[in-house]
């Protein structure tokens, strides 16, 4: 067992010196029995918040008021949360109360069996009031009790569990289904953070072409990505099929092109892959339709960037018969020039072999060469600050990246010429 684990067992330990009940919970019991590290260790405990912060000296109470402490650990952070029952959800994300209870009620208030199971970490004694040990085993999405009372107190829940049957390659049971199936509209209804969270989650870990093939077919997906939705039938132009003269669909593409690649991959890449046909118009467009949708799921910036840029030039990289020298050393000397070489490798797996261009670019990137002239410079030789001087900078920059333009006195010349 790793460090993670220690740690989160001797809080066990010592929560069980203290008089209360103490167990792992959730998720890292489920990934344990499953074979797989768990990435955190979340622990259910009898002891009320008062109590747990008596108990350790480095705490943060930020979710207190719903019976959860953080214990701070050599640098590591741990949820301890006081078993609870939980009241009505009023606006389909929170319970409006919560009242302390015993550990078998705060499992039967958790959305999914799997994810309802406990375990003393000392004994390796798995403690199953749901029958999550049998679903584990038995590979199935069920929900702890009534599926459409699970799915309508908390809507993430109808994500969290398309995103588990993708990750775990398991089935979701028929009850659960049909229960998404008739709350699928509830889907957009948390935050846009939590929601990219889940479909960022989905597309990035084992089996994205899965998750969208469940969305579609729960209809779930024309709420949570519209953009994408729309266009999901539609056939795309030969240039982008690898089997010319047969109908290729939009979302014929996009799985093909996941199913590939197989295993997780980078957000950048999967949403670029995703976002990348919003319209058969020009590749400007459609990058900037892409940045759309990611900015209404309130993703990064740094995100949003890196797939506005890939989708834009996307059909240069991969059809123009000429890259220009100038734009192929930007290309070369950008940061995130591995990231364009694996999504320019799999759009080319998935497009018309007659019509993809070869490029030898190499792996790995190349400085450019410091500018000839300044803004300051500039100034000097009488050209305006503003709109003006960024393009004659950007002009500039572009000449001496095509070899028109040498030397410092090069450019004095040919700002001299043109102004």
């Amino acid at each position: 067992m790793n460090e993670n684990f220690e740690q989160a067992r001797r809080i066990v330990q010592e929560l069980k010196a203290g008089g209360h009940e103490a167990f792992f919970a959730g998720g890292c019991v489920r990934d344990y029995l499953l074979g797989v590290d768990p990435k955190d260790y979340d622990i259910a405990t009898s002891a009320k918040p008062d109590q747990v912060e008596g108990l350790f000296s480095n705490t943060i109470g930020v979710g207190k008021q719903f019976g959860v402490i953080i214990v701070c650990r050599k640098g590591r952070s741990f949820d301890v949360a006081t078993f609870r029952a939980d009241g009505n959800y009023g606006d389909g994300r929170r319970p409006d109360q919560i009242s302390f209870s015993s550990a078998k009620e705060d499992v039967l208030r958790r959305d999914l069996t799997i994810n309802g199971l406990l375990m003393d970490p000392e004994s390796m004694e798995v403690v199953d009031y749901v029958g999550g040990k049998d679903d584990l085993e038995a590979g199935i999405i069920r929900t702890i009790g009534d599926p459409l009372l699970r799915f309508g107190e908390d809507h993430l829940r109808i994500l969290r569990a398309l995103r588990f049957a993708c990750r775990f390659g398991f089935q979701i049971e028929s009850e659960t289904k049909g229960a998404i199936q008739r709350l699928a509209d509830k889907a957009a209804n948390p935050s846009a953070e939590r929601t990219f969270a889940e479909l960022d989650r989905m597309l990035t870990e084992r089996a994205p072409h899965h998750a969208l093939e469940l969305m579609d077919s729960l209809g779930v997906l024309p709420v949570v990505l519209p953009e994408v939705a729309k266009i999901w039938g539609e056939v795309l132009e030969d240039r982008l099929n690898p089997k010319p003269n047969t109908a290729l669909t939009y979302r014929d593409r996009t799985k093909l092109i996941f199913a590939r690649l197989g295993g997780s991959i980078s957000s950048a890449l999967a949403w670029s892959i995703l976002l990348g046909d919003l319209g058969f118009t020009s590749p400007v467009v459609r990058g900037k339709r892409a940045a759309q949708v990611l900015k209404g799921l309130r993703a990064a910036n740094g995100l949003i960037k890196k797939c506005q840029f890939l989708v834009t030039h996307r059909d240069r990289l991969l059809f123009a018969c000429r890259i220009s020298q100038g734009r192929q050393r930007l290309l070369l000397a950008h940061p995130d020039l591995e990231l364009i070489h694996a999504f320019t490798s799999c759009q080319c797996g998935a497009s018309n072999p007659a019509a993809v261009m070869e490029r030898n670019f190499p792996q790995d990137g190349v400085p450019l060469p410091c500018p000839h002239l300044n803004g300051k410079d500039l100034m000097a030789l009488g050209v305006p600050k503003g709109r003006i001087m960024g393009r004659v900078l950007k002009k500039l920059r572009f000449l001496q990246l095509q070899g028109r333009i040498l030397d410092r006195e090069q450019a004095i010349t040919w700002v001299r010429g043109t102004f």
